[in-house]
């Protein structure tokens, strides 16, 4: 075996940076105190595992905001920075071992060692501002980190995505038939689903080629998540009137539709003084539907490579 190339797990590589680089913010900001804060931490982490269970990304509990205010309580501005980096940092750092309890696609893998050099490159650089429970770019980051959220080129994939049943009785009426075939294809089932989010901090991946690729990962994790019946996401990029602004914004939409997701509309059409304003849709990806289009997906990759 001698002289054979076997590359170092890349979470590894990314677990020792992040205790340099939580162990360096400790030492710069909490002098003579470093064992108590990562010992407060460690208590943090425990909780959010246990109050973000089931839910999503952005919403906070009462108890994780209490924790959290325990823990920074009388800490300076500054402070509250570094804890919130080191927060970011020692989770990183225990990626490799929290594995076990995340189930995650090889794919994935490399998305996520991507993510965490970004964050831990951010924290390098200076302790970022805005690191709190009121930042959606924080919780964001925060979810990558604790791996209850998935990193998928375009987009950040989380698990506790839902139907919400609101859009699908105000649409009962003039939406029936797509209503009533997501209810066949699905199942009539409103959860889970895997949910994406734009998250602005991730580079690259917005281009039609970057969107097949995000949902070819998203596919994978349905194989490996088979309990889960698709994929669901709200965004205005998926208005059919968006075409009329720009028509390469069409393959915002396009690809899934073709691939058999439906879309309902989740607001009000706006056009006021004749001038598009962005509407919201809601998009929904049927777990069938969805590994169907990622197998032609694939076997067309396949045959361009040939």
């Amino acid at each position: 075996m001698g002289g054979t190339d076997i590359r170092e797990n890349p979470l590894e590589v990314n677990a020792g940076r992040g205790r340099a680089v939580r162990d360096s913010i400790l030492r710069a900001v909490f002098v003579g105190s470093e064992e108590a804060v990562l010992g407060g931490l460690r208590l943090v982490e425990d909780v959010l595992d246990h109050e973000f269970h089931g839910g999503s990304y952005c919403r906070v509990t009462s108890g994780v905001r209490d924790v959290w205010a325990a823990a920074t309580s009388g800490m300076t501005p500054e402070e509250q920075g570094g804890w919130a980096s080191c927060l970011l940092a020692d989770l990183i750092s225990m990626a490799p071992v929290r594995l076990s309890g995340f189930p995650v696609p090889a794919s994935i893998l490399p998305q996520f060692e991507m993510e965490f050099s970004r964050i831990l490159d951010g924290l390098e650089s200076a302790l970022p501002a805005n690191l709190n429970l009121e930042s959606d770019l924080f919780l964001k980051d925060l979810s990558l980190c604790r791996l209850d959220s998935f990193p998928c080129l375009a987009q950040v994939v989380e698990k506790n995505g839902r139907i919400p049943r609101k859009v699908l009785l105000n649409n009962l009426r003039q939406e029936f038939g797509v209503v009533l075939s997501l209810g066949f294809a699905t199942g009539f089932r409103y959860a889970p689903f895997f949910e994406i989010h734009t998250h602005t901090a991730m580079p690259g991946g917005f281009d039609p080629v970057g969107w097949e690729q995000c949902y070819l990962l998203v596919a994978d994790l349905l194989e490996l998540y088979p309990e889960y019946a698709g994929l669901v996401g709200s965004s205005c990029f998926y208005d059919p009137a968006l075409e009329g602004v720009s028509p390469d914004l069409a393959c915002l939409r396009e690809q899934q539709q073709s691939g058999g997701a439906l879309l309902l509309p989740t607001g009000q059409n706006a056009s006021a003084e004749g001038k598009y304003k962005p509407t919201g849709w809601l998009m929904i990806w049927p777990r069938t539907q969805l590994l169907r289009w990622a197998r032609r997906a694939k076997t067309k990759r396949l045959h361009r490579s040939l």
